[in-house]
């Protein structure tokens, strides 16, 4: 969703927008943040360091906050991700999304599965 926001994207922008601004409070896990750097770059090409910038800004902003996840549950990660056919990324995702009891807002196809809304 944030990728979305950021890039005020034709399709989705709207609707990322429409989330961010009706949600109370926004968490993600901790590798969006680096995930969202290697997308900008790639879509962008700027320089990491100006979207790094950029990024900090944005996120102080919507004051986003991360969930952090300590070497202990990555085994639980791994197993959700086995158990249902999902990449680490998104297995991440979900565990942060049950860790604190939030509702998942994403676009991704996997993530709808359970009960992801966009």
């Amino acid at each position: 969703m944030l990728v979305y926001y950021l890039l005020d994207d034709p399709e989705f922008g709207d609707r990322a927008e429409y989330w961010i601004n009706n949600t109370d409070e926004i968490y993600t896990s901790e590798i969006t943040f680096f995930q969202l750097i290697i997308i900008l770059k790639n879509l962008t090409k700027e320089d990491e360091k100006e979207i790094l910038r950029k990024l900090s800004e944005v996120f102080e902003g919507l004051n986003v906050k991360f969930v952090h996840l300590e070497p202990h549950e990555l085994k639980e990660v791994y197993e959700i991700a086995s158990k249902n056919n999902l990449d680490f990324e998104d297995a991440i995702h979900y565990y942060c999304s049950r860790k604190i009891n939030a509702e998942m807002i994403s676009n991704d196809s996997d993530l709808k599965k359970f009960g992801a809304k966009f």
